[in-house]
């Protein structure tokens, strides 16, 4: 799991341990909840979101690369994924709690009550 904290990629990880990616991505899925590959995209979006919620102008292109995206476009993507918004609408309640933000009731009506479970 700190490998993953540090960029290690799902297939380095595996390797290190000497498991095949079956075994690995099973016994990882059992303990954590979730894959390793998801897991390793949670911290990475974290990451951009520690950065984000500093309040500083932010370069998004640059960041999406110093974070492990391959591209600005990628970030996004994620971001849409994880947070159902743009990056550029991301303004969090506090510098302290980078995953919430606030909700206005307009933006609660457009929330899919069928919203499908996360990749």
């Amino acid at each position: 799991m700190s490998a993953f904290g540090r960029g290690v990629g799902v297939t380095e990880v595996t390797e290190q341990l000497g498991m095949t990616s079956a075994r690995f991505i099973r016994h990882f899925s059992r303990v954590v909840g979730l894959t390793p590959k998801r897991f390793a995209r949670v911290l990475r979006f974290h990451r951009v979101l520690d950065v984000a919620s500093q309040g500083r102008r932010i370069d998004w292109a640059r960041l999406a690369v110093e974070c492990g995206y391959f591209d600005q476009a990628h970030l996004i993507h994620e971001f849409r994924e994880f947070s159902g918004m743009n990056p550029t609408a991301y303004r969090p309640r506090s510098p302290a709690d980078s995953t919430h933000v606030p909700l206005v009731a307009r933006e609660i009506s457009t929330i899919p009550a069928t919203a499908g479970p996360a990749r």
